[in-house]
């Protein structure tokens, strides 16, 4: 049993026009191992594991960076195409598209969260007259008014400053503290 472009061809037309071949994406891939409707990505494979001789391993793929359930159906490769599309349609994709959802959901929550540190970030550069030259970049140093000045950005909310200077500046910073 092979996974190739003719089997893969074949799943598609039992799973409908919608769906397509993914071309390989690496140099060592001779063959497609994909299926592509929209968002939704099947990836078929098969196992030297004994348990799983003769049979086809479907799973979905989900966005890089997002933490869900792996969903994964085995099913025989003796059971023909139209079988292998409704094993996918019923045991496959209600629970892949629930989690693709739900993946979709976390990254853009974590690039929300970058979007909104990246412009803290810009902020508390600008406030400090340093340049922010590379994205992702989170620290800062720089002498304001002789006044040795550290600062990083740990979230969108917090920035961590540490300051060396003398005390008489100390005290004068101590008191501005107070009435923010």
């Amino acid at each position: 049993m092979i996974i190739n472009r003719e089997f893969l061809e074949q799943v598609r037309k039992e799973l409908g026009d919608d769906w397509r071949v993914v071309e390989p994406t690496h140099d060592w891939q001779t063959e497609p191992d994909r299926l592509q409707s929209d968002n939704r990505i099947l990836r078929f494979r098969t196992s030297n594991m004994a348990v799983d001789q003769g049979k086809v391993l479907i799973s979905g793929i989900y966005p890089h960076g997002s933490k869900v359930n792996q969903s994964l159906i085995r099913v025989s490769y003796d059971r023909g195409f139209g079988a292998i599309a409704k094993s996918i349609e019923k045991r496959l994709l209600p629970d892949y598209e629930s989690n693709l959802i739900t993946a979709e959901k976390q990254i853009e929550k974590a690039n929300d969260y970058e979007r909104r540190k990246e412009k803290t970030t810009k902020d508390i550069a600008e406030a400090m007259g340093a340049r922010y030259r590379v994205h992702g970049e989170d620290h800062f140093i720089q002498n304001i008014k002789e006044v040795y000045t550290r600062a990083r950005v740990n979230s969108p909310t917090s920035v961590r400053l540490e300051l060396d200077l003398d005390n008489s500046k100390a005290v004068k910073v101590i008191e501005f503290l107070k009435t923010l």
